[in-house]
């Protein structure tokens, strides 16, 4: 019989405030512990110190920036995910410089994808 083993990080106590106002990163100083054995890129659950769940993110072991969040919500992290998200920002961007076929597509956190940059260059 196999064992699903959720990979999820616990926050120490009173680290969550970012994450609840919105900020994207969590650094792995914030971090009380980590189960699962998540490996670099894996999705993780992250929770409360009390065990309350607060959104899912990539996770980095080798970086301070230990986790970028992506949702709150309980969401597939897969194509369908990032294809939303991409759209979203190239609306924005349609409607910020109509007409140009150069700029920033996706710019990381402003459009709620962390550490992702996607520059557009005359498509």
């Amino acid at each position: 019989m196999t064992t699903d083993i959720r990979k999820k990080i616990t926050l120490k106590k009173n680290e969550e405030r970012r994450i609840l106002r919105g900020h994207q990163w969590i650094f792995s100083n914030e971090i009380q512990a980590i189960a699962g054995d998540p490996a670099s890129g894996d999705r993780v659950e992250i929770h409360r110190c009390d065990g309350k769940p607060l959104g899912f993110g990539f996770f980095n072991p080798h970086s301070l920036i230990a986790v970028r969040t992506l949702s709150t919500a309980d969401e597939p992290i897969d194509f369908s995910f990032f294809e939303k998200r991409i759209r979203s920002a190239l609306a924005l961007r349609t409607k910020l410089f109509p007409g140009s076929s150069v700029y920033r597509l996706v710019h990381g956190e402003s459009d709620f994808l962390p550490g992702l940059i996607i520059d557009r260059y005359n498509g």
